[in-house]
């Protein structure tokens, strides 16, 4: 009897002992589960517009799973579209602090800096990025842009931003756009997959009108280099027969960019050619034919070689960015001190960066027309083979604001030029798509 009695306290002592250190592992094994369950909650909330019972499902989401760092990570996203950075960026400092390098933290914690208008910390956020990444910024255009970009919305550093896009431009030049073989511009490229992703959208008679000044320019700008190379060549024969070693080398690279320029523009009018044939203007479209064979180029296979529908997407997403980019910093630079006077010599301005007004306007004029074109394809069919470059349940959501942003870029620039009337219209429009054309943009 006396040890059936040991043996019972035995056991009620090891059940009591059991309880006490189960019952907390149970509740933390159960802990993520319950979180989920938040979370599927907060989805629901936030697909029936409701932010703020998204928010608070994701706080009770944050508490019953402290150690899932994703759940902060989506409640600090959450927090930056209601309007609370200040208090996204402490939940991401909160994921940072046991996981220093997570990416997704980095980048909301930039995003909450920006909202709050602290783009220099935005900045130092960003480097702290790049050296946890081990990014090698000056290998890649993008990244280039995108360094060049904060720096100008912190204000700092302008000299070294423009040199970041304007080698950017320069990387981009040199890539092939499609199976074409020579280099063609930013805006160049722009215009072309504008065009023909415009082509697909409802958008030739908008791409024909875009088209055709930049066209009309580079006319202009060969015939005016050929006059030029022809008044060169004629005094060197009247001062020295033969012309010095040194005068032969320049013509030669006079003759180079004249050759660009004219393969440029034959890809241009190549492309309004078939933009013309698209609306049935038969006779402007042989027009444009017939002047790319006067320079000895043959239409047919310019437009053989030119991208294909998904080339053209990826081409529109950074050749709008790196546009909006330039034309962004030739603004801010111009409020800061004149802005550098051009180059006389064609050969020094194939790929310096935009330094007038002007042309910053004509850059920011296209990043919009192709992110207005790359919008509108969102519904159309062109995306049915890209996914794999761009996730559309994602892009959808942000074109507004996207827009808003591009729209408020032109504002400042229209501002300096003094067009106050076309910079009202534009702020017309940001009103127009939900928001409020002024810093907090970013």
């Amino acid at each position: 009897m006396q040890h059936q009695e040991n043996l019972l306290t035995r056991s009620l002592l090891v059940a009591g002992f059991c309880a006490v250190v189960m019952i907390p592992l149970m509740g933390y094994g159960c802990g993520p589960e319950w979180a989920r369950w938040n979370a599927a909650q907060a989805v629901i909330a936030y697909e029936h517009g409701d932010i703020d019972g998204a928010i608070e499902q994701l706080k009770s989401a944050v508490e019953k799973s402290p150690r899932d760092p994703s759940l902060r990570l989506r409640l600090a996203e959450k927090l930056i579209e209601s309007n609370q950075p200040f208090q996204a960026e402490r939940v991401c400092d909160e994921v940072l602090r046991r996981f220093p390098d997570n990416d997704a933290a980095l980048i909301h914690k930039t995003n909450s800096q920006q909202a709050q208008g602290d783009f220099k910390k935005a900045l130092e956020t960003f480097r702290q990025r790049a050296k946890a990444r081990n990014w090698l910024i000056g290998d890649s255009f993008l990244k280039l842009n995108q360094r060049a970009y904060y720096r100008a919305l912190a204000g700092t550093e302008l000299n070294h931003a423009k040199k970041d896009v304007d080698t950017a431009m320069s990387m981009v030049a040199e890539k092939r756009l499609g199976s074409l073989d020579h280099s063609v511009s930013t805006i160049a490229r722009s215009l072309v997959t504008s065009a023909l992703i415009g082509r697909r959208v409802g958008m030739t008679d908008a791409a024909i009108q875009k088209l055709t000044p930049r066209i009309d320019r580079i006319r202009i700008d060969a015939h005016t280099a050929n006059i030029a190379l022809n008044k060169t060549v004629i005094r060197q024969i009247s001062e020295q027969l033969p012309p010095a070693s040194a005068a032969i080398e320049s013509n030669n690279d006079l003759r180079a960019i004249i050759g660009g320029l004219e393969k440029t523009l034959a890809l241009l009018l190549t492309t309004r050619a078939l933009c013309y044939q698209d609306i049935g203007a038969t006779d402007l479209s042989h027009q444009d034919r017939a002047e790319v064979r006067d320079l000895t180029l043959d239409a047919d296979v310019i437009a053989s070689k030119l991208p294909t529908e998904t080339q053209s997407i990826a081409e529109l997403l950074f050749s709008h960015m790196l546009l909006d980019t330039r034309g962004y910093i030739t603004t801010l630079i111009s409020q800061n001190g004149a802005a550098p006077k051009r180059g006389s010599s064609v050969a020094s301005q194939r790929f310096e960066i935009t330094q007038s007004l002007d042309d910053a306007l004509i850059d920011l004029n296209q990043a919009i027309f192709a992110y207005q074109v790359f919008a509108k394809s969102l519904d159309s069919e062109v995306h049915n083979h890209t996914e794999n470059i761009i996730d559309l349940a994602k892009a959808k959501p942000g074109v507004p604001k996207a827009k808003a942003i591009l729209f408020y870029h032109r504002v400042l620039l229209l501002e300096k030029m003094g067009n106050r009337i076309a910079a009202d219209r534009d702020r017309k429009t940001i009103r127009q798509l939900g928001f409020t054309p002024d810093w907090h943009l970013f």
